[in-house]
């Protein structure tokens, strides 16, 4: 998927993004978040670099959830802060759907998708046409 202006592709994944957590439920739908994982330095540079909203996810986050995970559930209301820290490139995601399986990798300015069949990539192609965006 791709798109040409930044903050563009930002609201079209993120569209995107809800649109296909929506198709396979939360149960079916993770994020590898490696906040947990950073040196502390790195912690603090980018809690500086959030905004308010992202700031309040991040301690949310951190007040319920483990300081060892990787893998965590990816509820609607955590995609709009996961989407942001890929396109920015401040901290990479992958995202993996299971009832339809799909990954998308998040540290490219084309966030490949990688998926299990023909008629599972049809389910993401026809939204991310809906938000005009491109598959190569």
């Amino acid at each position: 998927i791709k798109a040409i202006d930044n903050k563009d592709f930002e609201n079209k994944m993120l569209g995107f993004l809800k649109e296909a957590a929506l198709l396979n439920n939360i149960d079916n739908s993770f994020v590898d978040f490696y906040y947990n994982f950073l040196k502390q330095e790195d912690k603090n540079k980018l809690e500086n670099m959030l905004s308010e909203n992202g700031k309040k996810f991040l301690m949310d986050f951190k007040a319920k959830n483990s300081t060892k995970g990787v893998y965590y559930k990816l509820p609607i209301d955590s995609i709009e802060f996961i989407n942001k820290m890929n396109c920015k490139e401040i901290l990479f995601s992958t995202i993996y759907f299971t009832k339809i399986p799909c990954t998308i990798w998040g540290n490219y300015n084309k966030f490949p998708i990688f998926y299990k069949s023909e008629n599972d990539l049809t389910n993401y192609k026809n939204i991310a046409q809906k938000y005009n965006l491109i598959i190569e």
